[in-house]
């Protein structure tokens, strides 16, 4: 079965419990099969605003969580560059 790509608004919104779109996005990516993949720069956008506004421990968790493969981390090529180049 396909994955799902998560953005970084996504992840905000599964790590705050007050967030709007909370509910909807842990429901989404639970009743998913597949991968839930994050790219580099997602994570590290997300870890920011995380971090930011619901502090270190919420960051530590969005870390820890990769690490134990709840999300797929994705590295980013010159191809998806050169892609992103052709798109904008």
């Amino acid at each position: 079965m396909p994955g799902i790509l998560l953005d970084t608004s996504a992840l905000y919104a599964i790590a705050d419990r007050d967030d709007k779109w909370h509910k909807a996005m842990v429901g989404a990516i639970e009743g998913r099969a597949g991968d839930r993949v994050v790219p580099v720069s997602v994570l590290i956008e997300a870890c920011y605003l995380i971090g930011s506004h619901l502090g270190p421990g919420a960051e530590r968790h969005l870390i820890r969580a990769t690490i134990r493969g709840e999300f797929l981390l994705e590295g980013l090529s010159l191809r998806d560059l050169e892609r992103a180049d052709a798109i904008l």
